[in-house]
């Protein structure tokens, strides 16, 4: 691995922790509200389509009512596989 991308990539990762410890109350905030107005799961997983098409789990905050996908497959609302 060259310098530039090592430099790059310890840069990526120092930045990120740094993100993430100052957005932290803000996340905690919003998974109050979640739970608050619509109870838990607070997180939600999901395949994505990623690069080349190979699929990845992704994490993020659920917005949607608990069994939203599913409930979109049962009623055909889209062919998409990754919901």
């Amino acid at each position: 691995m060259s310098g530039q991308r090592l430099a790059k990539a310890l840069l990526d990762r120092v930045g990120a922790a740094l993100a993430l410890v100052v957005l932290s109350p803000l996340f905690a905030a919003l998974a109050l509200w979640i739970v608050l107005e619509s109870g838990r799961p607070v997180i939600f997983r999901q395949l994505r389509a990623g690069k080349d098409g190979v699929p990845f789990s992704m994490l993020k905050f659920r917005t949607m009512i608990p069994g939203a996908v599913e409930l979109g497959r049962e009623l055909a609302l889209s062919d998409d596989p990754f919901g």
